[in-house]
């Protein structure tokens, strides 16, 4: 029974239903929104509002108004020609990255994010296709994995919601394979592109500075301060203080806006015992502090000898999203990562492992603003999941295949 449920024409099938399923529901929900809000009252796009704003407001040549609340949000508000529109989002990345949002913003509104939506789409597609190229097995199975990696719920959410998780999880995949080739260059590219998330790029950094992979951290810090400069023209010299300055406002609000959606030690920590407190920073600590060493201690006794690289760079992946400060539930897409290089091990475990992820990620669907974000155990759930990679691989028979 089981065998037959399993054989390999219908594990290529059951992602593409999946995500074909899901589809299916996102252009439902285009359908049924043609004021540009949804059914539940939200605005269509989600977190693509604010993108679609500050590249508006950069468009039309307002560089200083990406640093200023009542400026953003009512350019939020002119997006959807809504002046009464009381569901805005901060704005908190690094200003360059509004430059090619100005670009999106050329377009009216819906265009602009159904074309950012397929993007997204495409950067989801690359970061499979980039670690197939470390993984004869995902280089053989591209479109399924593509597939399951695009349904993976915390992934298709930040997709179908307007969010930039794909982007991340494809710099993330380059860095990998990069490192794995040894294309440290490359590699350093990548995590340089990731500073839009620096809480993302930066413990990247130092693990790579960990590994001896001196090239990694030369070339990313050249491309961020590349970046950084290409800022000044519009946004002036003091952008880095104007922004940190937004950064910091917007952490102050995030646990009253964005705790229940929180999957990080220090997030779900300030959640149950409250933003800012010590006790709450202390908890974060106490768990994350340990973890920090020991993923310095894989990178510098194993990375740094070609031991368990792309295994390595993986487990970090699974780590960040709940070392990050910020880490909302759809970050867990960065799990993506891992979950593929698990199923490179073709095992029953491994197996048993991407489908309880795969599956438990649906939990998000049914609570609504929780005390205790549950993804959170998720994230906990893929981290230790993840650590399946460093253990020696069985044989890799052990599920049925497509033969080529």
């Amino acid at each position: 029974m089981i065998n037959r449920l399993l054989n390999p024409w219908r594990l290529r099938v059951y992602p593409w239903a999946a995500l074909g399923t899901l589809t299916v529901c996102f252009l439902l929900i285009l359908v049924a929104s043609p004021d540009l809000i949804t059914p539940q009252g939200v605005p269509l796009g989600g977190d693509y509002l604010v993108f679609y704003g500050v590249g508006s407001l950069v468009g039309a040549g307002n560089y200083a108004s990406v640093f200023e609340v009542s400026a953003v949000n009512q350019a939020q508000k002119d997006a959807l020609n809504k002046p009464d529109l009381n569901h805005f989002h901060a704005w908190v990345y690094p200003p360059y990255t509004a430059l090619p949002l100005a670009l999106l913003a050329r377009l009216p509104y819906l265009p602009s994010f159904l074309l950012f939506t397929a993007l997204m789409a495409v950067c989801s597609w690359y970061a499979v296709a980039l670690i197939g190229r470390i993984s004869p097995f995902i280089a053989h199975n591209r479109g399924p994995v593509f597939a399951a990696t695009l349904s993976f719920y915390p992934l298709f959410r930040a997709v179908a919601g307007g969010q930039n998780t794909a982007l991340s999880l494809l710099l993330i995949c380059g860095a990998t394979a990069m490192a794995v080739q040894r294309r440290d260059g490359l590699a350093g590219v990548c995590l340089g592109l990731l500073m839009f998330k620096p809480h993302f790029a930066l413990p990247l950094i130092g693990l790579a500075l960990l590994a001896r992979r001196g090239k990694i951290v030369a070339v990313s810090i050249s491309v961020a301060v590349a970046c950084g400069l290409a800022a000044v023209p519009f946004f002036g010299w003091e952008w880095p203080r104007r922004w940190l300055i937004s950064v910091v406002r917007y952490r102050q609000l995030e646990g009253d806006v964005n705790g229940p959606n929180l999957v990080s030690l220090l997030g779900v920590s300030e959640q149950l015992l409250g933003s800012g407190n010590t006790l709450a920073w202390a908890a974060a600590a106490l768990t994350g502090i340990p973890l920090i060493l020991w993923l310095c201690w894989l990178f510098w006794s194993k990375v740094a000898r070609d031991q368990l690289v792309a295994e390595s760079w993986a487990v970090a992946a699974a780590a960040l999203v709940l070392l990050s400060p910020h880490s909302q539930f759809y970050e867990l897409g960065l799990l993506a990562l891992p979950m593929m290089l698990l199923a490179a091990r073709q095992s029953w475990n491994a197996a048993g492992a991407i489908l309880l992820i795969w599956l438990a990620a649906w939990t998000h669907a049914l609570f609504h603003r929780p005390l205790v974000q549950p993804l959170f155990f998720l994230a906990v759930l893929g981290f230790f999941a993840s650590l399946k990679l460093l253990r020696a691989p069985g044989t890799p028979t052990a599920l049925p295949v497509a033969a080529d």
